[in-house]
């Protein structure tokens, strides 16, 4: 175990280091927040915005509300305002050319800062207003990349999508559903599209979208990915301007052999 030292803070004390180590970022910011408000979102969007245009990845990871998985004939007029709010917000943020990473049950709240400062406690960072809080400061790479590997912080979709325009599908079963869950998933928020928006597009209810997302929905297809195992295929996802050049790139290696 290695020893680290750590700096404790109250919610009134937070906020002028937490922008000071923001103000020095070089490379990138990690949020993890499960609620956005837009109060909140009117006092960071300078300095996020900041951030980006200066190159550095800002990437947040948020709770997707409960009432985003239900049937939309089934909700309140309290969670379909809770959804537009929650959308609204979403798309303010993709405005900023912010990476947002949603997750059903995201809990924590974590800034992680050029992987070396990690900022951990009960604050929101993302809709925090007046409540008494407790947030704690590591300046220690080994604290910052305990809590990215141990919470995913790591998978941030959009970085992933931006360093792989396409996916080869993993020989195991699950694998595969995961990761074409996670193709539906990061090619949605790339494109600027909230559930609603793709719902509308495609015609597909915007719940069914998200259990597909979550690879609650992908068992019917369970067979093809066994067949395609068993002829030692796999499948390939894709942006359609992209075809033709990974068909070149399986043209150019098969004739290598």
């Amino acid at each position: 175990m290695i020893a680290t030292e750590s700096d404790i803070f109250t919610d009134e004390t937070f906020w002028e280091p937490f922008y000071t180590d923001l103000a020095k970022a070089h490379k990138s910011i990690i949020i993890s927040c499960p609620f956005v408000r837009r109060w909140r979102l009117d006092r960071l969007e300078y300095q996020l915005k900041t951030m980006i245009r200066n190159g550095i990845a800002v990437c947040i990871f948020v709770q997707t509300p409960a009432s985003l998985r239900k049937e939309k004939t089934n909700l309140s007029a309290e969670e379909d305002r809770e959804i537009c709010d929650y959308e609204r917000d979403i798309k303010r943020m993709s405005t900023w050319k912010a990476h947002v990473t949603e997750r059903p049950r995201a809990h924590q709240k974590f800034a992680i800062i050029d992987g070396t400062k990690l900022w951990e406690g009960s604050l929101n960072i993302l809709s925090h207003r007046d409540g008494a809080e407790h947030m704690r400061r590591f300046d220690s790479r080994y604290e910052a990349e305990r809590v990215t590997k141990l919470h995913e912080l790591d998978r941030c979709f959009d970085c992933e999508v931006l360093r792989a325009k396409y996916f080869v599908a993993a020989p195991n079963v699950e694998l595969q559903r995961q990761m074409i869950a996670h193709a539906i998933h990061s090619h949605r928020k790339y494109q600027k599209f909230s559930l609603r928006d793709l719902s509308a597009a495609s015609g597909v209810a915007h719940q069914r979208i998200s259990q597909i997302e979550n690879a609650k929905y992908l068992r019917a297809i369970d067979p093809l990915f066994e067949i395609f195992n068993a002829l030692g295929l796999r499948l390939i996802v894709a942006q359609a301007d992209d075809v033709s050049a990974v068909l070149n790139q399986i043209e150019i290696r098969s004739e290598a052999r």
